[in-house]
């Protein structure tokens, strides 16, 4: 079912420490297929993430969900 739907938790990506996932989690992103299709720039600013982090989360996700 997670297979078929990607609907992967955000920490399968590599170099997500407990502590961004949990302030992506409280901000209502908790899949990595959110981060990794999600602006952004609203995701760092909604969960007070650095920008430069969210994008590389991001472009590690989506090299999971496009493998």
């Amino acid at each position: 079912m997670i297979e078929k739907t990607q609907s992967y938790p955000v920490t399968i990506v590599t170099g997500v420490s407990r502590s961004v996932s949990a302030r992506l989690a409280a901000a209502g992103f908790v899949t990595a297929k959110q981060v990794a299709y999600g602006d952004a720039a609203a995701i760092a600013r909604d969960a007070g993430v650095p920008l430069k982090e969210v994008l590389l989360i991001a472009g590690r996700a989506r090299a999971i969900l496009e493998a």
